[in-house]
């Protein structure tokens, strides 16, 4: 058999026309940072992405074609706007270079390994997704559903059309064809006909990954709400009291929104108070009714609703509330179920085999960067710090460097084992 019998892949035409397709990742990637730009500005405010067209943030100016060309536009109008003179924010160029960076590896990452030419669009779906999440939690401490939904579903969708990818990803080494000899000999509880279907083990693989995602993290999530799912404050002396129905302050602490403390649809805020005066708005008129409870009794608050003792109000009409709590408790989030999402998207592309690594490096990059931010920064231990990020950045190490990681450790341990 000579050269032209040889069958040509689409991953031989791809490499053949490396450099070429180098420049074409970082041309595609700073277009794709540019939309990520839009998502992470609206999707956490809820307005369409598609409508209004781009404009300038402060004018308000619709921004023509040729004047939002990734980087260059930025470049040749020197960080302002066309219309205003505003200076532009330069994170939206930041975002660009970024999202050109991971498509440049990708690249690296594809034509450096024997995959299929396959991998490429679901690698490249995933980065920009990860850093989109990351920047959205970073500011706003949200992730939003429309990512992890999306990438689900996409991801489930690509093991079913683009098979070979995921059995490669998954480590069967004969994934190229249409069917498969399955070597797991923890599946041979599937149907015969399931154990050659290359399809059916690729969706499988990938349910598998979304599967041990949602999982690890919801049990996480779950027995840390039930052992830290509320802090208790307990004054030496009786703190005054002072809420309506979008605010809260207690003693000399900061006016805090109870969309701050009431982020979940399960949280409750509880304080035990007396000396309670109570204004209530009359339902269909702007009178309010007031009253007044000298004895101790139970103040709960949820996000619906308000109980002070038997009376129970909606939390609407509450127009003011003062007393004083000689105790209370906040709810506190250990883990919101926008990461165990991310971690089932993660689980869908990379697998159920990337799931132990991407928890535990996460973990590790938060730890450091509570340490850091507390010792090197001086902030308060209370400050929030986002999982979302840490879990996309893990799940980018293992996308071009984990398997290999991976494997570097097993043989340490096996190594010491040895030695030992």
């Amino acid at each position: 058999m000579n050269s032209w019998d040889t069958p040509v892949t689409p991953r031989d035409i791809l490499i053949a026309a490396g450099p070429m397709c180098a420049v074409v990742m970082v041309v595609l990637g700073a277009c794709i940072g540019s939309f990520l730009n839009v998502v992470v500005w609206r999707l956490p405010r809820g307005e369409s992405l598609v409508r209004p067209p781009s404009h300038c943030p402060k004018c308000g100016t619709q921004i023509k074609p040729w004047e939002n060309i990734p980087v260059l536009s930025w470049l040749v109008l020197r960080g302002r706007c066309r219309h205003c003179g505003q200076p532009i924010a330069v994170r939206y160029v930041l975002v660009e270079l970024a999202t050109a960076c991971l498509f440049l590896l990708v690249w690296w990452r594809f034509s450096a390994h024997p995959l299929p030419a396959s991998v490429l669009p679901g690698w490249l779906f995933l980065v920009s997704a990860l850093l989109a999440v990351a920047l959205i939690d970073l500011r706003h401490s949200i992730i939003p559903n429309q990512i992890t939904y999306t990438g689900c579903a996409i991801g489930l969708g690509l093991a079913v059309l683009l098979p070979a990818s995921r059995a490669r990803i998954a480590g069967l080494e004969k994934g190229l064809g249409t069917t498969v000899e399955l070597p797991w000999r923890y599946y041979k509880w599937l149907p015969e006909g399931m154990q050659t279907y290359l399809r059916g083990i690729a969706l499988l693989d990938a349910c598998l990954g979304l599967a041990a995602g949602w999982v690890l993290l919801w049990l996480v999530a779950t027995i840390g709400k039930r052992i830290w799912g509320s802090r208790q404050y307990v004054p030496e002396r009786p703190a005054a009291l002072r809420m309506d129905a979008e605010t809260v302050r207690i003693g000399e602490d900061r006016e805090q929104p109870w969309n701050e403390i009431l982020w979940r649809s399960s949280a409750r805020f509880t304080a035990r108070v007396d000396k309670v005066r109570v204004s209530v708005r009359s339902p269909g008129t702007e009178e309010t009714e007031d009253a007044h409870i000298d004895g101790p009794v139970q103040l709960a608050v949820t996000p619906n609703h308000v109980a002070v003792g038997r009376r129970e109000l909606l939390r609407s009409d509450l127009k003011a509330l003062h007393a004083r709590a000689s105790e209370w408790h906040v709810p506190q989030e250990v883990m919101g179920m926008g990461d165990v999402k991310l971690l089932a998207m993660i689980g869908v592309f990379l697998g159920y085999q990337a799931i132990m690594f991407v928890v535990a490096v996460s973990a590790l990059c938060g730890c450091l960067a509570g340490v850091g931010r507390y010792f090197f920064w001086r902030q308060a231990h209370e400050a929030v710090i986002p999982y979302g990020p840490f879990l996309a950045l893990a799940a980018t190490i293992w996308l071009f460097m984990g398997p290999e990681m991976a494997n570097w450790y097993q043989q340490f341990l096996m190594d010491l084992v040895a030695a030992l």
